[in-house]
């Protein structure tokens, strides 16, 4: 592009890819015969919780009772399950509307690990409610911020999902690989 030459003043730059939701990696190489003080603009990885959930659905309610039904089938005697027994019901439920591989065990041995209150290495009905509210939460809100329908979030409708949710992250943060 070439080298250019500015008046003295205060200045910001705004890179862009003038596509929007494009990512793009940017140089900027500014050369002043004055010391000065430069920093990128952003924001601390944070958390704040509004504590509002939204209401279930229709189907959401009508998956709730169907879903006590196939909870009692699947625990069995014991009335807990275990992550593959989450997965089977899991998977049962959310590939009827997402095309996605499933949930993996490590993500369902995840997810009862979080949820655990007893420390059983199993979800009673209680502890496995909660978790469902929690999966109904991020379902909506992945539907909501999948704005092209894709089945994916890209780096911009992941910023903005999280921020909805309260999570706010750093550049940094967002780009880890």
């Amino acid at each position: 592009c070439g080298r250019h030459k500015l008046p003295p003043g205060t200045y910001c730059i705004v890179p862009s890819t003038f596509d929007p939701h494009n990512e793009g990696d940017f140089l900027v190489r500014i050369f002043s015969e004055k010391a000065n003080v430069s920093g990128e603009i952003d924001e601390q990885t944070s958390y704040q919780d509004d504590g509002e959930r939204p209401e279930p659905t229709e189907e959401e309610q009508e998956q709730e009772s169907s879903l006590k039904q196939n909870f009692r089938r699947i625990a069995g005697e014991d009335m807990e399950i275990d992550a593959y027994e989450l997965q089977e019901i899991l998977n049962a439920v959310f590939q009827k509307e997402f095309s996605f591989p499933g949930f993996s065990v490590d993500a369902t041995r995840s997810m009862v690990a979080m949820h655990d209150g007893d420390l059983s290495g199993k979800l009673g009905y209680d502890e496995f409610k909660e978790l469902w509210e929690d999966l109904r939460r991020w379902k909506g809100v992945f539907k909501e911020f999948d704005k092209d329908t894709s089945g994916n979030l890209s780096s911009y409708e992941l910023r903005a999902a999280l921020n909805s949710v309260g999570f706010r992250l750093s550049n940094r943060t967002l780009q880890s690989p």
